[in-house]
C-alpha cells in the first residue's frame, strides 16, 4: 500500500531533486560569498596580497559552481557573473593600487 502512494509521487520527487540540489549548491555559494567577505575584512589593511588572493580563489569556487548550478537553476549564471566580478575585480583593484599604505 505504501509503495502505491509513492508511485503517485514519483514525478514530484524528480522535480524536487533538482529544487533540492539548487538550494544546496547556492547555500555553499552563500558561504564562499561570506568567506571571502570575511577573509577581505579581516586583511583590509594588510600592505600583501595574500587576503585578495583568497578571495579570488573562493570568487572562482563560487563562479564555477553558479556555471554548474546555472543548467539547474538559471538564476546562478547570475551568481556566477557577480562572484567573477567581484573576485577578478578586487584583485586588479588592489594590484594596481599596490602598497601604497
Amino acid at each position: 500500500m505504501f509503495t502505491k502512494a509513492m508511485d503517485h509521487l514519483m514525478p514530484i520527487g524528480i522535480y524536487a531533486t533538482k529544487s533540492i540540489f539548487g538550494g544546496i549548491l547556492e547555500i555553499v555559494i552563500a558561504g564562499l560569498f561570506i568567506g571571502a567577505g570575511i577573509v577581505y575584512i579581516c586583511l583590509e589593511k594588510s600592505p600583501y596580497l595574500g587576503g585578495d588572493i583568497t578571495g579570488l580563489i573562493l570568487m572562482i569556487i563560487a563562479g564555477i559552481l553558479g556555471i554548474f548550478g546555472g543548467f539547474i537553476y538559471a538564476w546562478m549564471f547570475l551568481y556566477a557573473a557577480i562572484a567573477l566580478i567581484i573576485g577578478f575585480g578586487f584583485y586588479i583593484w588592489h594590484r594596481i593600487i599596490g602598497t601604497d599604505d
